[in-house]
């Protein structure tokens, strides 16, 4: 019988969140966002994404409740992006990311729903952020 990973069958909490870049990132900077959130958020047993398109994240977090919050404190006075708005904070039984420790995805936008998630984020703002 294979063992399984205690991280993936304990109660979590998702936060899905937006913001918008303070300033343009070129792709190497995001990729070093992605390393650094590996790095940070393993030990944690945080896992999640982060996407990033026209000047916007989106970003899921989730893993144990102290460890999810405290790494939004952080998040929340990280000066690389501003008008940071909570989309859903969920208390959930299983993990969407088991296996990504953190994702920085490109916008590449592979998929359908990666394309219209993507597209939704750069033009228009109907999340209901702030225009300049």
């Amino acid at each position: 019988m294979a063992a399984r990973n205690p991280r993936a069958t304990r109660p979590v909490l998702r936060l899905t969140y937006v913001s918008r870049a303070s300033r343009p990132l070129d792709p190497e900077e995001l990729a070093a966002i992605g390393r650094a959130g590996e790095r940070r958020n393993a030990p944690l047993e945080l896992t999640g994404m982060l996407m990033h398109r026209g000047g916007r994240f989106f970003a899921v977090l989730e893993g144990p409740e102290p460890a999810v919050l405290g790494r939004m404190e952080v998040i929340i006075t990280d000066p690389r992006h501003r008008d940071l708005r909570i989309l859903s904070e969920q208390r959930v039984p299983t993990r969407r990311f088991e296996n990504w420790t953190f994702a920085a995805l490109p916008a590449a936008g592979g998929t359908e729903a990666e394309s219209a998630l993507l597209a939704m984020l750069a033009g228009g703002l109907p999340l209901g952020m702030p225009d300049d």
